[in-house]
């Protein structure tokens, strides 16, 4: 993830080296994005860990469950359904540059009724979003607020429904770009989805989903005038996304699942901007413009005796461009190494079971699409005739436990290509299909868990090739190499009367990112981003099981180190702050 300054900065996640704009993020299935944006992509900056269960992650093309907009992979972020007992809990902190945040959440089930809901809230003095290096600015400000509510309602024990709603609000100062500090600009970014299922399962083989899903988008750029700006200059964009979806599944002697949908797409959006110097004007509007377009797939996966298969194909109608298809295939196979006891390979009192060692070996070739966005088809650098982006990739990996998961490892090569990459050409001021790229490398994950009160995570990642084709430049800030390793430490853990504990925990960061290079300026330049070592720590002392207090220090040796060129990130900083349930 790089952040064009801390504190709502836009944010672009890269999965496998490759951009927001070609990676899906969603949040209970259902797509998020800012539909007016260059790349239609999804702006990280202002999303929080509130009421989230967990985030499922699938690399490589994934076109064909998804479509577009799946070319590097999917993030899904699943928030919490509630279940059994009520709980409250609440959180608050603060830290450095007047940084003060809360939170506060319920969830838990009434009969029938599963509920969960949040609200919390972020305000700080900030830092300045340029480079203080290079050119020291005012304090960019920042402030953020999130609600988010789900209910879950089980009408029989074979048909059940829900509705879940998210609210987003940032309010940011930032200025013109890399290094040039401007005290008066500032943005505000919305964000409203609402998303709704009935499923309903008629007999044990079939389940059947049908699900509806809208998000609102609109965002605000103002700078007032200046010794910088000779005028008032502002942009609005509004965006809305429409989804419907009818999935089924159907269950085949427990050894195969087949699953096909169809789905209804409407995007659409408008934007207006206003830009002045002393020495030009510029004022543009794009009016109420859409996308359109209409999916069914089919997959299949079976399964039996340790082997997996999947299969599965996907069309896309699309209003502008007309139809697009992709595919994907999968396999693995999971060798238990218990079973050489069935077949006599275990002597005296060695029993391969003692050990406790899984191996799995897996591999997947996929392709992927994504649909140009409103503002590439249509705004006054658009261009109607643009054709998708597309991708296919391949991977093959293998998976070793030991000690029934006390220590795990895998190794996965991949490589990928991406062909009519949608970029500016500034010779001829419009978008064009004029890029291609090619993604390979290795990807190591690790962990070693050998009692409950202790545990060390980490991966590493390289890149043999991260570039252009056509020109063989190393894309923008993608490191060559990047590692990391996570320690989990539960100190101690006393007793002090019944079940009331007294317990303590610490957890360490380390985080190395390598060389990458980046482009600024006009006419474009190329700059060297150092490599850089970050380490964090969070320490936790538990008086209670429902109250604990933690204190946070980020940054730990104040490195400085630079994502986007020109663009601050925080140096040694701290948070104090509670938990209660």
């Amino acid at each position: 993830i790089v952040q064009n300054g801390i504190y709502g900065g836009v944010s672009s996640v890269y999965l496998r080296g490759v951009p927001t704009g070609q990676t899906l993020v969603m949040i209970n299935g259902m797509k998020v994005f800012d539909p007016m944006s260059t790349d239609a992509s999804f702006d990280a900056a202002h999303i929080t860990t509130d009421n989230i269960e967990r985030i499922e992650i699938l690399k490589g093309p994934q076109s064909i469950l998804y479509g577009s907009n799946a070319i590097g992979g999917v993030i899904n972020i699943i928030t919490k359904r509630g279940k059994g007992r009520p709980t409250v809990e609440v959180n608050g902190a603060i830290g450095s540059w007047r940084a003060s945040q809360g939170s506060i959440e319920s969830s838990g089930s009434l009969g029938p009724i599963d509920y969960a809901v949040s609200a919390s809230g972020l305000t700080t003095d900030g830092v300045s979003k340029v480079n203080e290096r290079e050119n020291a600015g005012e304090r960019d400000s920042y402030k953020r607020y999130n609600f988010d509510g789900r209910l879950d309602y089980n009408i029989t024990e074979n048909v059940s429904t829900g509705v879940e709603m998210r609210y987003n609000y940032g309010w940011y100062k930032f200025d013109d770009g890399a290094n040039q500090d401007d005290p008066n600009r500032y943005g505000t970014s919305e964000t409203f989805t609402v998303a709704s299922y009935i499923d309903a399962v008629p007999v044990d083989w079939w389940k059947s989903t049908a699900s509806f899903a809208m998000l609102r988008y609109r965002r605000l750029e103002k700078d007032q005038r200046d010794d910088r700006d000779n005028e008032d200059n502002h942009s609005f964009f509004h965006g809305k996304d429409f989804k419907f979806g009818w999935q089924n599944s159907f269950f085949i002697y427990d050894i195969d699942t087949l699953t096909t949908g169809l789905e209804f797409e409407h995007e659409r959006g408008n934007a207006d901007s206003s830009f002045g110097s002393p020495f030009w004007n510029s004022q543009s509007t794009l009016s109420l413009r859409h996308n359109d377009v209409k999916s069914f797939f089919i997959n299949n996966v079976f399964h039996y005796w340790g082997f997996y298969f999947t299969t599965g194909i996907r069309h896309d109608d699309h209003n502008r461009f007309g139809n697009a298809d992709t595919q994907r295939f999968a396999g693995a196979y999971t060798f238990d190494w218990d079973n050489l006891d069935n077949f006599g390979m275990s002597w005296g009192d060695f029993s391969w079971s003692n050990l406790g060692i899984k191996t799995k070996i897996r591999g997947s070739y996929g392709s992927g699409f994504k649909a140009p966005s409103i503002y590439q088809l249509y705004s006054e650098y658009g261009k109607p005739d643009l054709v998708p982006e597309e991708s296919w990739g391949w991977e093959i990996g293998i998976e070793q436990r030991i000690l029934n998961d006390v220590i795990f490892g895998e190794i996965t090569y991949f490589d990928m290509d991406i062909k009519n990459l949608i970029n500016y050409d500034f010779g001829t001021n419009a978008y064009d299909n004029e890029g291609s790229a090619e993604i390979s490398g290795y990807e190591i994950s690790f962990s070693f868990i050998p009692v409950d009160w202790f545990s060390v995570k980490g991966g590493y990642t390289y890149y043999d090739k991260v570039r252009a084709k056509t020109t063989e430049e190393r894309l923008i800030r993608r490191p060559k190499s990047r590692f990391s390793i996570n320690i989990d430490w539960r100190l101690f853990e006393l007793n002090v009367y019944q079940d009331h504990q007294i317990w303590g925990n610490v957890n360490f960061n380390t985080l190395y990112v390598g060389n990458r290079y980046d482009q600024t300026g006009w006419p474009s330049r190329w700059e060297l981003l150092q490599e850089y070592w970050k380490f964090d720590m969070v320490a936790e002392i538990g008086l209670t099981k429902y109250l604990s207090f933690y204190y946070k220090i980020d940054n730990m040796t104040d490195r400085f180190y630079e994502e986007v060129y020109g663009y601050t990130t925080l140096p040694r900083n701290h948070t104090v702050g509670f938990k209660a349930k």
